[in-house]
């Protein structure tokens, strides 16, 4: 299972933060239509705000428009360079269209640019687990769990290819 967060960890002033909090509160209660209708219409004011790309790029995670999702997903980076969440985030978008390599590559740089964030390492290691390459696998479940003991998904998915491949 893949697993994305939303973190605002930018700095954004009041009245964009209530208007984020509403996408945000959208989103939670899965009313992602309506979210993205939202999250279009602040970002047309705001294209230099990393995290509003970011957002924008879940909700269009969570409807399927895998291609929107990685656009939005780029912008991010193109804002924010260090952006953890929108390379892993990235990396989950590819991994739905199938495009091993690119989903691998923005793990990866998730990895390399927060060594203990435990979404990317397990979503690196289910996507090596997909492909087959299960000590792969079975190394990055254990540093998703090193670095957050736990974590459900990395947890069920270690215990599943444990009975299952070994």
């Amino acid at each position: 299972l893949k697993s994305h967060k939303i973190i605002m960890s930018h700095n954004v002033d009041n009245l964009l933060e209530n208007e984020i909090k509403k996408i945000i509160n959208l989103y939670s209660h899965k009313n992602f239509d309506e979210a993205l209708i939202l999250s279009d219409k602040i970002i047309i004011k705001n294209k230099r705000i990393p995290f509003l790309w970011n957002l924008n790029g879940l909700i269009n995670l969570s409807l399927n428009k895998w291609e929107e999702a990685i656009f939005a997903f780029k912008k991010a980076i193109d804002c924010d360079s260090n952006f953890v969440e929108a390379f892993n985030n990235l990396g989950v978008a590819y991994s739905h269209l199938g495009k091993d390599s690119k989903a691998l590559e923005n793990y990866t740089k998730a990895i390399e640019l927060k060594k203990d964030y435990a979404n990317a390492h397990n979503n690196l290691a289910s996507h090596h687990d997909d492909l087959g390459q299960y000590s792969n696998a079975v190394m990055h479940y254990t540093n998703a769990l090193k670095f957050n003991p736990k974590h459900p998904h990395a947890q069920n998915n270690l215990i599943r290819l444990m009975n299952f491949f070994y």
